[in-house]
């Protein structure tokens, strides 16, 4: 099949492509080939354009919107009233992106790629800012721009996501966001990882493998930053509101904890779903007061349901028929978690943090009674977000750990489609590593700080770990 012209002309006509596959090889066998052909295309298309198809170049600053792009994907029912409500802030971000700067719409049902390929003729992994900007700001509910549509754009550009109940929010993001731009004096360089004792296995998990050691990767690597754990008696729900809404917040927080999961349906579940489990109770919207001082903070949600919730579960029973496996419905809707809306609007520039369950894959693996450190690439995204680059950038390691456990994802469902015998097991750890890591997504403008402004690190190390024994 790769050698026959024939197929080249059907990998630019997706509508044609689709059809041949269900004619050949039916529902299943056209899903498989299809996620093996998705690369095909690329070279399809870059060969055809002359075009090197590559993440954000080396050469490219990431701090530069003037070389980036900036662009900011509306609705078309709410556009013009969330426009007003933004527009001081979108006037800086055109500033600073200039002719780079975006403004698009979504359209209902539409796909990532027909709003990338058909609509802007931007091809898959392939940077042309002219064409669409490598950060980009979705605004909606994902009822109208779905998480999909979401995960879909972050394969290939730094993307967040702003969306309100109320839309005084966007008002109050725009001010705070701008405010802490404009500070002469940014919020002091510490990290605080807060991280509730628990005697159940998981938390205590989540401790020896995430907390413990990134703390110590880190003050390793730079002696500019202060880094802290908040445990035990300091592990409380008073003690989370100073650091996420007080007066000395540190740049960056990141929670270790359980998620509150409520039942679809419950008049609370929107309300209180994502609520983070402390030591003295769950802490929800509610918990923060109404004035905050300016912002500059970037917060990091490693909780169940911290930043949403899908329509239907990510991670259903695969097992024994995965192709027949139904996902179950986790709510009424998709919904953005109400904490990091408040967040949002007290200062928060930007919240990082799961779509439905979070799972322990972004820093440790199991597998057949094994436990390994996979604490790399988390430490990487953290340490560039330290240094100075934007959030949405920060991310790009972890955008990419996802691209990885997804190609190693598709050789057993080959497999699988082919009726060869496939470990059940590892089969599942796969799917669940590759939506986990999926649904890892920025709240906020992916473009802002940690600190709110640029602030450079001058003294950082860079540590090479032997795994020779």
């Amino acid at each position: 099949m790769a050698q026959d012209p024939k197929w080249d002309e059907l990998l630019l006509d997706p509508e044609r492509l689709v059809q041949r596959l269900r004619e050949d090889l039916g529902e299943r066998g056209a899903l498989m080939v299809g996620l093996k052909l998705a690369q095909k295309y690329e070279n399809v298309r870059a060969r055809r354009e002359g075009l090197q198809f590559r993440d954000l170049p080396h050469d490219l600053p990431a701090h530069d919107l003037s070389q980036t792009g900036w662009g900011v994907i509306f609705t078309q029912n709410d556009r013009a009233m969330i426009k007003r409500r933004l527009e001081s802030f979108l006037e800086k971000r055109a500033r600073s992106a200039g002719p780079l700067y975006k403004e698009m719409i979504y359209r209902p049902g539409e796909s990532s790629h027909d709003f990338l390929w058909k609509r802007h003729g931007s091809a898959p992994g392939v940077f042309r800012p002219s064409r669409m900007p490598y950060f980009l700001l979705i605004v909606g509910s994902p009822e109208e721009i779905p998480f999909e549509f979401q995960y879909q754009l972050s394969i290939n550009h730094a993307v967040g996501r702003l969306y309100f109940d109320e839309p005084e929010g966007y008002e109050e993001y725009a001010a705070k966001v701008l405010k802490a731009e404009r500070m002469s004096r940014p919020l002091s360089r510490r990290t605080v990882f807060f991280s509730p004792d628990k005697e159940e296995r998981v938390l205590q998990g989540v401790k020896n493998y995430l907390v413990y050691p990134m703390k110590e990767r880190l003050e390793n690597w730079t002696q500019e930053w202060t880094f802290e754990i908040y445990e035990g008696a300091k592990a409380g729900k008073r003690e989370l509101a100073n650091l996420l809404v007080g007066q000395d917040r540190p740049g960056l927080v990141l929670v270790a904890s359980h998620g509150k999961s409520i039942t679809p349906g419950h008049a609370d579940q929107e309300a209180l779903q994502g609520a983070i489990d402390c030591g003295d109770g769950a802490f929800n919207a509610e918990d923060i007061g109404e004035d905050s001082p300016p912002g500059g903070q970037v917060v990091f949600l490693f909780s169940c349901h911290g930043v949403g919730t899908p329509l239907e579960d990510s991670f259903p029973d695969l097992l024994p028929n995965l192709m027949e496996a139904r996902p179950d419905p986790i709510a009424l809707r998709p919904f953005v978690a109400k904490l990091p809306q408040t967040l949002l609007r007290r200062g928060t520039l930007a919240v990082v943090g799961h779509v439905d369950r979070s799972w322990t894959h972004s820093f440790l693996w199991q597998t057949f009674g094994q436990k390994i450190e996979a604490l790399e690439t988390l430490a990487d995204s953290l340490k560039q977000a330290l240094a100075g680059e934007r959030i949405g950038h920060a991310l790009r390691s972890l955008n990419r750990l996802h691209n990885a456990i997804a190609a190693n994802l598709l050789v057993p469902l080959e497999q699988l489609r082919n009726g060869e015998e496939v470990e059940p097991y590892h089969l599942k750890m796969l799917w669940i590593a590759s939506n986990n890591m999926r649904n890892l997504i920025v709240l906020g403008d992916p473009a802002v700080y940690v600190l709110g402004r640029r602030v450079r690190l001058h003294d950082r190390k860079v540590v090479y770990r032997s795994t020779e024994s």
